[in-house]
């Protein structure tokens, strides 16, 4: 078990569990109220999934892509599951416009 900042305590207010993106924000976002934050991850790399996504993001049926036009549906599958997974596989990991 890793600390960041070298202390360890037997209670925490918060407990994050995991460290992807939105775990992570949560984290800090905590700690900048003030509050004491423990984030457990079970593997060895923080980030979770955000850590070997390829760097991008999915957000379905936005305001930016609707002013673009786009019509693409909550349930399409994200480009994302690509860059990893995909790439490996030889497939188009890109959502074609």
């Amino acid at each position: 078990m890793k600390f960041l900042n070298g202390t360890r305590s037997d209670t925490y207010d918060v407990v994050v569990v995991g460290s992807g993106a939105g775990a992570l924000t949560a984290a800090a976002t905590a700690a900048r109220a003030g509050k004491s934050v423990v984030v457990l991850e079970k593997t060895q790399l923080l980030g979770g999934t955000s850590a070997v996504s390829g760097g991008m993001l999915w957000v379905a049926d936005n305001h930016h892509a609707r002013a673009a036009g786009s019509a693409i549906p909550r349930t399409t599958p994200p480009a994302t599951s690509g860059p990893s997974r995909g790439a490996e596989a030889g497939k188009n990991c890109w959502m074609p416009r």
